[in-house]
C-alpha cells in the first residue's frame, strides 16, 4: 500500500538493543533532514530505556558474535553516532515526537518525572491513527 503522506514516518519500538536504537535514530534523522516528520511509539523495554535515558548504554545484540564485537569496537572508538545525538539532530531538523504506550506506562508504574520526557502517552489505536497516512515500521 502506498502511503498518502510518504514524508511521514511512524516507528514502533519495543526492544532496547543498541542497534535497534541506532536504526530508529538514523531513520528519524534522515526523514527530518528530507523535510519529513517522525512519530515514535515506545513500549516495553524501549520505553524504559528511553525515559531512563539509557539508549546509548544498551549493548548491541547481534546474533553473529563477530559482528557484535566489530560493532562494540566501533562504539568504543566513537566511529558510530550515538542514538541520543542522532535524535537530537533529527529534532533540530524537523518534527519528531515520542509517545509512550499507555499500557506500558501503567504496567511499569511510570511517574510524571519519566512521562514528561515524552510528547504524549497514548494507546495503540491512537498511534495507528497517527501512522495511518504515512510509512509505518516496526523495529
Amino acid at each position: 500500500m502506498i502511503p498518502k503522506n510518504p514524508s511521514k514516518l511512524a516507528l514502533l519500538i519495543q526492544h532496547a538493543s543498541y542497534e535497534k536504537w541506532h536504526l530508529a535514530a538514523t531513520l528519524a534523522a534522515t526523514t527530518t533532514a528530507m523535510g519529513g516528520e517522525v512519530h515514535i511509539f515506545l513500549s516495553h523495554e524501549a520505553l524504559i530505556s528511553f525515559v531512563q535515558e539509557e539508549m546509548d548504554l544498551a549493548p548491541p545484540q547481534f546474533a553473529n558474535k563477530k559482528i557484535n564485537e566489530c560493532y562494540q569496537t566501533f562504539l568504543e572508538e566513537e566511529k558510530i553516532s550515538k542514538p541520543t545525538n542522532l535524535f537530537k539532530r533529527a529534532k533540530e531538523l524537523g518534527p519528531l515526537k515520542f509517545y509512550g504506550c499507555s499500557e506500558s506506562v501503567k504496567l511499569f508504574r511510570l511517574q510524571a518525572e519519566y512521562t514528561k520526557k515524552l510528547d504524549g502517552v497514548i494507546g495503540y489505536m491512537t498511534f495507528l491513527d497517527i501512522a495511518s497516512d504515512g510509512r509505518f515500521i516496526v523495529i
